[in-house]
């Protein structure tokens, strides 16, 4: 109720939320995963299933935007999960990190604004929008290979190397021909 409250009733219907146990979420395709302050008290033995579950909902081009407690958290050590910026760059491995922002500092905590000390690191990642190649997996792709996207290229004093074909393709046109450069 206190965010749908705040959203326009046009956007609304765009807004799923989700009462649930960590163990038993299975968030639903989307293109933004919003997790502020909540998956740090997931239990340590369910975070990998919810992780690649939230991982698979997000939509190809998609944001993850939320927070993980860093080490020197006052939290770090009792049942709270802790994350490192380590940690985190694994977490998003093959996804782009657009913002990365780790802030400590004294605050409150709770319903009684109990003092506390808060080491907060907030990501917002992008996953992509298609396969991330290495260079040798993409020069061996079998459709940049079909395309002549990829071809061998001869000097006249010996040797070959391989080097990019032309990428604009046209029916009409006769084979292409390509020479080293001099």
């Amino acid at each position: 109720e206190f965010t749908t409250a705040r959203i326009d009733a046009d956007q609304l219907e765009r807004l799923t939320t989700a009462v649930s146990s960590f163990a038993d979420l299975e968030p639903p395709a989307c293109d933004v995963a919003f997790a502020q302050l909540s998956l740090p008290f997931a239990p340590a033995d369910v975070f990998a299933g919810l992780w690649q579950r939230i991982r698979e909902a997000i939509n190809p081009g998609g944001f993850f935007v939320g927070q993980f407690l860093g080490p020197n958290d006052d939290w770090a050590g009792g049942e709270c999960l802790i994350h490192t910026v380590d940690d985190i760059a694994t977490l998003f491995e093959g996804w782009e990190i657009v913002d990365l922002a780790e802030e400590e500092a004294d605050g409150v905590a709770g319903a009684k604004r109990e003092p506390k000390y808060w080491h907060i690191i907030s990501v917002i990642a992008r996953k992509p929008c298609s396969a991330v190649s290495s260079f040798s997996q993409a020069l061996s792709d079998p459709q940049v290979l079909h395309r002549n996207m990829v071809v061998e290229l001869r000097h006249p004093d010996g040797g070959s190397t391989k080097g990019p074909g032309n990428p604009i393709k046209l029916s009409r046109t006769n084979e292409e021909s390509f020479s080293a450069a001099p």
